[in-house]
């Protein structure tokens, strides 16, 4: 049998750890700015990463996911002002993800909540998508670098 808390964990921290070696290719340029007229920079998609894995870590933990404050996320956006601080704060917050899913009992990890946009979830599922969530987003990031002339897999 599979540990599922430890292979959630895992992956978690895995995760976390492809997206810090990418946002780490990029230089502090491709980091700050977009790719057009409406793209999120390199910045901008560090701090959701951040603040998502973050939340469901605290939900993970009993408290409530935390409300989307366009000052809180601003401020979270300045505080990652470089990709080496980017990608401390994702492996952060993907070690306190991993460590309240480790931590978590079998009843919580099987509650369902509400997630913000109006979905039910149980905090498992929460958890595997905050996991997700970064890679969705790590697959960005190697768009930026594609477009930045670099073709390199730097997850290796």
């Amino acid at each position: 049998m599979i540990d599922s808390r430890a292979h959630l964990a895992g992956w978690t921290m895995g995760l976390a750890d492809f997206y810090a070696k990418d946002v780490l290719a990029l230089n502090q340029e491709q980091y700050d700015s977009g790719c057009g007229s409406v793209s999120r920079s390199a910045r901008d998609i560090s701090t959701e990463v951040t603040l998502m894995t973050r939340g469901a870590a605290l939900v993970m933990a009993g408290e409530e996911f935390p409300a989307r404050n366009d000052e809180a996320y601003k401020a979270e956006m300045e505080r990652l002002a470089t990709p080496e601080m980017a990608a401390d704060a994702v492996r952060s917050a993907a070690k306190d993800l991993a460590d309240a899913v480790n931590n978590a009992s079998d009843e919580l990890l099987s509650k369902e909540i509400m997630m913000p946009w109006g979905q039910p979830m149980s905090l498992y599922a929460m958890g595997h998508l905050a996991a997700t969530h970064i890679m969705y987003h790590n697959g960005q990031l190697c768009y930026i670098q594609s477009l930045n002339g670099d073709a390199e897999m730097h997850w290796f």
